[in-house]
């Protein structure tokens, strides 16, 4: 991203090199922590990274299960989407989320996906009220 006459890398930059983040010091320090919440869980456990629109995996704990969700370190999506995506989002002053759902691609992935922006605006600041989201549709 350039400011003025400087440079700066995103998180973007990972698209150069999926595997990158397995071998880092962070997956390493993440890793065990979500294994340990994966294990009490019993569920899959992520962290992740917003980039634009994106919500961009950076470690991932699955579980043993008969059908697995193929979300690897590397895999990026609309944030709005997701779960994470949302309180990420929610984290970001308002003005800031409408400007990046405005901008992000918004194709539906079901009939009951929202993509509405200020439906997703809304559910937003309801994630922000409440300190999670579930995402069903």
């Amino acid at each position: 991203v350039q400011e003025g006459r400087d440079f700066r890398l995103t998180p973007r930059v990972l698209e150069l090199g999926h595997g990158y983040w397995t071998g880092t010091s962070l997956a390493e320090i993440l890793r065990p922590v979500l294994t340990r919440a994966s294990q009490e869980l019993e569920q899959s456990c992520s962290a992740a990274v917003l980039d634009g629109p994106f919500l961009l995996y950076i470690a991932r704990v699955h579980t043993e299960r008969i059908i697995r969700v193929n979300l690897d370190v590397g895999t990026r999506m609309p944030a709005f989407l997701t779960s994470m995506g949302r309180v990420l989002l929610a984290d970001l002053p308002p003005a800031t989320v409408r400007r990046v759902l405005e901008a992000a691609p918004r194709t539906p992935r079901t009939p009951r996906t929202v993509t509405d922006v200020e439906a997703l605006l809304e559910e937003i600041a309801q994630v922000r009220r409440q300190d999670h989201a579930v995402v069903t549709a």
